[in-house]
């Protein structure tokens, strides 16, 4: 009589051979594998294949635009749980197919509310856990960020940074995060003391009533009181910035360090190579210059990476001190998120079009219970 094998790998030939007995093989599938051998998504899929058996904070927040009109907008999620590939996918969001088809910018408001931006359309606050739309609101602008903040009575706002189609921020709107409602608007160049020039807006880890804007013909970050429309120059983050063009600006505070990430050009070097520059501070004083640039030059396997990357957007990474996580374009408008170490090395977390081909990858956050101190 033949017996089941054993929980050892072996050869089906070499089982066959020996036994006389094909081997059991209930329960499992065969699944296509790409050619850098990972795991191809089954035709049809709309998200990266959910590996958590527990989605816990802090996530990784993916907006997910739709150009061929066959999946609809989409939040892609990770938990992050820890150093080098210890992270796995959760359930995506679209709030029900709320969610419009183009979300161009995507935020997090703790303890459980993500909120989407789409250009001339909506914004959307959904129920994380339950992937529920909480309220949706009209929205005229090119969204360019989407971030927490709290007003001066301690009320959860939600923060919509959103400029002309391509140019630089010109208004940032803010709405009641539990019940959305109409938005209190401030024009960037009036309302509050920033002016025009404002490349990108983040929640401030110093404190939850500012925000932390990235002016880019002036200073690479200040911290901004919209509700008093004070501007404050400590910290600077002004000092250093000669040879950098910055794009994009993310902060948050992790419970040890305050962190900030950039991502910009090197103008300083013939080949105006792309970059993420990361900033990390026990206290937010004393050095703030913004540090070199940090890019992907090799695998975790010490080969030599196989994309040159132009980095669009960049978080800081709450569950690794020496890491940012980046959109990396490369090709003819590829784009794939990637785990930037300071010393070059880079993970790549998901290739965009190994999901389905028409997905295009268009901002991120970070989710975790609290920004600030």
């Amino acid at each position: 009589m033949c017996k089941p094998p054993s929980l050892r790998v072996w050869s089906s030939l070499v089982f066959v051979l020996a036994t006389g007995c094909l081997p059991d093989l209930g329960g499992w599938t065969v699944a296509p594998v790409g050619p850098d051998g990972a795991i191809v998504p089954p035709e049809g899929s709309c998200a990266p294949p959910v590996t958590c058996g527990e989605c816990a904070l802090p996530w990784l927040l993916a907006s997910v635009e739709d150009l061929g009109e066959s999946c609809g907008g989409q939040v892609w999620r990770w938990s992050l749980t820890g150093p080098d590939d210890d992270f796995c996918a959760c359930a995506p969001l679209d709030a029900g197919g709320v969610i419009p088809r183009l979300p161009f910018a995507v935020g997090f408001v703790p303890p459980e509310t993500v909120v989407v931006a789409a250009e001339n359309q909506q914004v959307v606050a959904i129920n994380a856990n339950t992937d529920t739309a909480l309220w949706s609101e009209p929205y005229s602008w090119q969204p360019v960020d989407v971030f927490a903040i709290e007003d001066m009575s301690g009320r959860l706002m939600v923060g919509v940074a959103g400029s002309n189609r391509g140019g630089d921020v010109q208004s940032v709107a803010f709405y009641d995060a539990a019940v959305g409602g109409a938005p209190i608007e401030r024009a960037a160049n009036g309302d509050l003391p920033i002016g025009l020039g404002i490349a990108g807006i983040t929640q401030s880890p110093l404190d939850r009533r500012w925000f932390r804007a990235l002016k880019s013909n002036d200073w690479a970050a200040a911290d901004v009181n919209p509700w008093t429309n004070e501007r404050f120059s400590t910290p600077t983050h002004t000092e250093g910035r000669d040879g950098f063009f910055l794009h994009t600006i993310h902060a948050s505070y992790d419970g040890r360090f305050h962190r900030t990430v950039w991502t910009g050009e090197r103008s300083d070097l013939p080949d105006r190579p792309s970059g993420v520059y990361r900033l990390a501070l026990g206290d937010d004083t004393g050095d703030n210059r913004v540090p070199l640039s940090e890019r992907c030059r090799e695998f975790p396997d010490g080969l030599g990476y196989d994309v040159t990357c132009e980095y669009l957007h960049a978080v800081a990474d709450p569950s690794l001190n020496t890491s940012s996580i980046a959109v990396c374009s490369h090709g003819s408008g590829e784009r794939r998120l990637v785990r930037v170490q300071s010393f070059g090395d880079c993970y790549t977390i998901v290739e965009q079009s190994e999901v389905y081909e028409r997905a295009r990858i268009s901002g991120l956050a970070i989710a975790q219970t609290s920004f600030w101190p």
